[in-house]
């Protein structure tokens, strides 16, 4: 059979020739090349098991590379003794079966062969999923998180077939089967998803390549889970993969969150269509608007949602007959279902916190004519819009009133969770102080932490301004909200923000309703407005003197007319520059994503295995690691 190894050497030629003119190596790797003290690395041996055969990339030594083409095609010529032995090996894997394993080299989730190349190559040939194998793991001595997390994964699921490509997904899938990384998973549990993953990656590496499988298996199972992926439908998911496909797209390397700083605007929306020069005359649509608000709270106890309802009251009145918009109450375990129904039912889906995003996903994917947002930021769904405010100019306002009374030069700032925008929250407010106050310190304190007592650590530091949350508590007689001083004579409110939301959504929906909604194709939009829209202000109480309301005044006009940026010019942390005077400025993704604190900031951003169990599940769904 040598013309079987005439074929393979052909279709090995053809791959070399390819990275050659795509500039790439065109041998299989040799992991000495790669890591030259691979000698030197702690060793663990793992034993002689089954490995997926598509992880082997390369040869331990360089010894035998130029024998192989990438993939381990064979491309020594067909006199050689080595042709003469892969030819014979393919003639014993087709009568017998190859059943000796071969030695290989695990390092980074990676496969090199130390004893076996041509079985490898016959076999690879013959498209086999797995080969037997003794393996020996090498740890890398430089740490790295994703590895690291794998390994984490891999004492719980002894399965290398997984590959993902960011910092978490193993802990995702972890979660999405109601698990986690800690504790050995049962062999059923692990056979399944075994079972679903050889499923799922036959037909998606046949119908798709926008991703490496692994990532796409995450997205697919986060939508339908993997219940039914081994059941044989594979009309059904080839069906499921052509919805996801924005998604995967969506999901490469390349960024490709759209953060709108303004409200949708299009010259060619149906208004200007249709109204080129008659103006003042109002639009109605052909049909009735049918919105849907899903809160996971009452707004009877909750301040937060309240106001997102008081929003929907004042435009429902606001458009009059031109939309229906409804409202929804959803526990965790309501929410599902509630939005299957109201997708039926309604064009339009808002949903009110960052931990109903997973949900209103899933849904979104299943209703690709329906449109869904959720009020998060920065997330990176392409099925799902997200809409939030540039909060950190208003706390710019709130430190610099802050630093006109702390009379110590401290002022104490309460965060709550570590989410997208947060740290630039901080941030702004500590330059903000600044601005007024050099010598103005920030004293960071988290109220989601498992162990830290703020209130106990300001009253021991004796500091008597605080930036608490930014409303009140429904459920308790609380005025620790906004900026106030707390001292002899209690507590005594100075500023609060204020967030018009009703305007939030009636820009929104108006560019429904006349068309000018913009398409986003293979990309997230994130909704992020402030104070240039009217969306954002303060709230400053009377008792503040009038010239210190004048000064917050001027501030407020140069934020919204875009003269004055908080991140403009030099920023530091306390032991390096961030940005030079003459730095690029400070791009939207920078600000939303920023993990570091300013100089004149003392505390810390906790991890989120330092939050209590609330914390830790908005930090999950949209929370910056620092």
């Amino acid at each position: 059979m040598t013309e079987e190894y005439i074929k393979a050497r052909k279709e090995g030629m053809t791959a070399f020739r390819k990275a050659v003119l795509k500039g790439e190596y065109p041998y299989v790797q040799a992991l000495d090349e790669i890591e030259p003290d691979a000698d030197t690395l702690s060793a663990v041996n793992i034993g002689t098991i089954e490995i997926p055969i598509s992880l082997i990339t390369g040869t331990k030594t360089a010894g035998r590379q130029g024998m192989f083409a990438p993939g381990f095609l064979p491309i020594a010529d067909e006199d050689t003794e080595f042709a003469l032995k892969w030819a014979s090996l393919y003639r014993y894997q087709i009568a017998e079966g190859i059943s000796d394993a071969v030695i290989v080299y695990e390092y980074k989730h990676r496969f090199y062969v130390r004893e076996g190349n041509k079985r490898v190559s016959v076999l690879k040939y013959l498209d086999m999923p797995v080969i037997l194998a003794e393996v020996t793991r090498l740890m890398p001595k430089e740490p790295d998180e994703l590895y690291e997390e794998f390994l984490e994964f891999y004492r719980c699921a002894p399965l290398y077939e997984i590959c993902f490509s960011h910092k978490g997904d193993y802990r995702k899938l972890a979660s999405l089967l109601g698990l986690d990384l800690k504790n050995k998973w049962d062999e059923k549990t692990v056979r399944r998803l075994k079972g679903a993953w050889y499923a799922f990656s036959s037909v998606y590496e046949e119908k798709e390549d926008s991703i490496a499988a692994g990532d796409a298996f995450l997205i697919y199972s986060s939508v339908y889970g993997i219940a039914d992926i081994t059941a044989g439908d594979r009309q059904k998911l080839i069906k499921r993969l052509a919805l996801l496909r924005n998604e995967f797209r969506r999901s490469t390397g390349e960024d490709r969150t759209e953060i709108r700083e303004k409200p949708d605007e299009n010259s060619q929306g149906t208004l200007k269509k249709i109204l080129p020069v008659i103006p003042n005359i109002p639009f109605i649509p052909e049909k009735k608007l049918n919105i849907a608000f899903i809160y996971d709270r009452d707004p009877e106890t909750s301040a937060a949602v309240f106001e997102h309802e008081l929003a929907r009251i004042v435009i429902s009145r606001t458009f009059k007959e031109k939309i229906a918009a409804d409202r929804f109450i959803a526990s965790e375990e309501e929410l599902a279902g509630i939005l299957e129904s109201c997708a039926k039912k309604y064009d339009m889906i808002f949903t009110v916190s960052p931990l109903q995003m997973n949900e209103t996903f899933r849904c979104a994917v299943r209703h690709p004519d329906r449109k869904f947002l959720n009020h998060s930021l920065y997330q990176t769904q392409n099925a799902v819009r997200t809409y939030d405010v540039k909060m950190y100019e208003v706390k710019f306002l709130l430190g610099a009133l802050a630093a006109v009374y702390a009379r110590d030069h401290r002022i104490a700032y309460i965060a709550d969770v570590p989410l997208y925008g947060t740290i630039a929250e901080i941030n702004a407010f500590a330059i903000g102080a600044s601005f007024i106050d050099p010598n103005a310190e920030i004293i960071l304190g988290w109220s989601e932490t498992t162990d830290q007592d703020w209130r106990r650590q300001m009253e021991i530091l004796h500091i008597n301004v605080f930036s608490g949350a930014q409303l009140p508590d429904f459920q308790e007689d609380n005025t620790e909200y906004g900026l106030y001083t707390a001292g002899d004579e209690g507590i005594i409110n100075i500023a609060a923000p204020v967030i018009h939301w009703e305007k939030y959504y009636e820009k929104i929906i108006r560019s429904v309703l006349d068309e000018t909604w913009q398409s986003a194709k293979d990309r997230a939009v994130s909704y992020w407005w402030g104070m240039d829209t009217g969306i954002t202000d303060i709230n400053i109480s009377g008792q503040v003197p009038y010239q210190t309301q004048r000064m917050i005044g001027l501030l407020k006009n140069a934020l919204a007319r875009g003269t004055l940026d908080p991140f403009d010019g030099e920023l530091r942390t306390r032991d390096r520059v961030i940005r030079g005077a003459y730095d690029p400025a400070l791009t939207n993704r920078d600000i939303i994503t920023m993990n570091w604190l300013n100089d004149n900031v003392t505390g810390i951003i906790p991890d989120i295995s330092q939050l209590n169990e609330g914390g830790r599940l908005l930090a999950e769904a949209g929370g910056v690691r620092k």
